[in-house]
């Protein structure tokens, strides 16, 4: 399966994701939930959302890129509660490289979604997972990231990213 990320302006990240369809699934869950572990641990991040991929269903990986057999795919996700604590982090979507806002969110979840194998799990997630987990369904909702950042912490963003970029240009690669 060719598993090419998207580019950032692209109208699939912005459209909300179709329910994945067990009955008459355009392709098998668990080769998909496979390769979107296999590209998640390939850069390195936490976390994939199949829209990332031009994938418009709602599926998403989530683990440690180091130790692919910590990592789980959701399908159908939902998220049922949202703790009362929130925290400020700094996030990046592979598809705006570069770009790494801080947001605030829940530090803790529950969710219920659908395993690859069709079995559902109802579960609470705190800290990175959760995390992960809520940037990776918002992306499912059309949801990105650079629209749920106060407008501080974007535009601190973009400075950044301009910087890095420029001085990218004017570095000489031996």
């Amino acid at each position: 399966m060719n598993m090419k990320l998207v580019k950032g302006n692209d109208p699939i990240l912005r459209t909300a994701a179709e329910k994945f369809d067990f009955s008459n699934p355009e392709i098998d869950p668990v080769e998909l939930s496979l390769n979107m572990t296999d590209k998640m641990s390939k850069l390195r991040i936490m976390g994939l959302s199949a829209n990332q991929f031009g994938l418009p269903l709602q599926v998403m990986t989530i683990g440690n890129p180091a130790d692919t057999s910590s990592a789980f795919a959701a399908f159908n996700p939902l998220i049922t509660s949202y703790g009362e604590e929130m925290a400020v982090e700094e996030e990046m979507n592979p598809c705006f490289p570069g770009l790494f806002i801080k947001i605030k969110r829940p530090t803790s979840i529950r969710v219920r979604y659908t395993t690859a194998e069709m079995k559902t799990d109802v579960i609470k997630f705190d800290g990175v997972t959760a995390r992960v987990f809520q940037h990776q369904y918002d992306l499912l909702q059309g949801l990105l990231y650079t629209k749920k950042a106060n407008r501080y912490y974007l535009e601190k963003a973009i400075k950044q990213k301009k910087k890095l970029d420029k001085a990218r240009k004017g570095s000489v690669l031996l």
